[in-house]
């Protein structure tokens, strides 16, 4: 069984129930860091103007709690290997499933595919 780093720890405490609930049970089937849940609009604003956001702000990061999080595949290789992200992924939708938590994968979008972002629908 895999267990999180203090570093994701950290970054689920500013997430919603529903998203601690479910990473903490992924995290028994599935390995995977959570590299950001509540940002700052100074951070959204970097991300944006580094390309790897299209909101300016207004993101489900944004809110406190966040209603998101992003993740990486642990141990990680390539932000484009989709195969990695989909693994962690679908966990969390089949754990979303079990606690009826509408949540959405950013690999799913059609418009701007965001392979680390798990969000949850409130």
């Amino acid at each position: 069984m895999y267990k999180f780093s203090r570093r994701s720890i950290e970054n689920l405490e500013g997430c919603v129930d529903e998203l601690q609930h479910i990473a903490y049970e992924a995290i028994k089937f599935v390995d995977f860091t959570v590299i950001e849940g509540h940002r700052t609009l100074e951070r959204q604003m970097q991300l944006y103007n580094d390309g790897f956001t299209k909101l300016k702000d207004g993101s489900k990061h944004n809110k406190f709690p966040s209603h998101a999080f992003d993740f990486i595949p642990y141990p990680f290789t390539d932000w484009h290997d989709k195969g990695r992200f989909l693994e962690v992924a679908n966990v969390l939708k089949e754990l979303a499933k079990d606690i009826k938590a509408n949540i959405t994968w950013g690999g799913d979008w059609r418009s701007f595919v965001d392979l680390p972002h798990i969000q949850v629908n409130k």
